[in-house]
């Protein structure tokens, strides 16, 4: 199991759907009027805290969130479907920042905490809105608006018992552990990470228990 620190991350609120421009056309009704409907709001980008989770690493492949859009609206006043919102579950004790303003977003400490760090965009008005005694065929309609769009670091807050790897101490680590472990402390890009090795480590004849042979070796903030 690897433990990383930190992570980067884009999300996309959805947008909202657009306003319909729509009359009503029966038969044997010649004036209908407008009827066109509201467009759906977008969907939110919300942070869920999971103790069932410990890593960052995931997000080292996937950085980037996108809300469902909201849906356009209709004709007979029917409004459209508001957007689902994306649900992205982080380890309990992680730090949400905002990337461009280093503000601090909230903190996710306790199990099942949401944290909502996107709003989805507002649908757009039909024209059935704009009819009025004046103005009893009115042609326009409101576009939906932008989602918002957020650059987010995730930063774990680690506990005293989880501990952290110095890289100046590799050498006398692989000076002490077998050949096939050494690999272990092998990165083509320095991160602070820990790998979680196998329950014992086999030198000649003799099996050291993990506790002894590795984390010896690290320093516990």
């Amino acid at each position: 199991m690897k433990f990383v620190d930190e992570a980067e991350i884009t999300v996309h609120a959805g947008n909202g759907g657009n306003g319909c421009v729509s009359f009503r056309r029966e038969k044997f009704i010649p004036l209908g009027g407008p009827d066109g409907g509201n467009g759906g709001d977008g969907g939110d980008v919300w942070l869920i805290a999971d103790e069932g989770l410990n890593t960052l690493v995931d997000f080292r492949h996937q950085r980037t969130f996108h809300a469902q859009r909201g849906e356009n609206g209709m004709g007979r006043q029917m409004a459209g479907k508001r957007g689902e919102d994306k649900v992205i579950r982080v380890p309990v004790g992680t730090a949400v920042i905002n990337v461009d303003t280093e503000e601090t977003i909230g903190d996710l400490t306790q199990h099942g905490q949401r944290l909502k760090v996107a709003q989805g965009g507002h649908g757009g008005a039909g024209n059935t809105v704009f009819k009025s005694s004046v103005n009893r065929a009115p042609r326009k309609a409101v576009p939906g608006s932008q989602g918002e769009e957020r650059e987010l670091r995730l930063d774990r807050q680690r506990g005293a018992f989880e501990p952290r790897l110095y890289f100046h101490h590799f050498r006398r680590v692989q000076q002490q552990i077998p050949e096939r472990i050494e690999t272990w402390f092998q990165f083509a890009r320095p991160a602070i990470s820990v790998r979680q090795p196998p329950e014992f480590f086999a030198v000649g004849n003799q099996q050291i228990e993990t506790a002894e042979a590795v984390f010896g070796f690290f320093y516990c903030f």
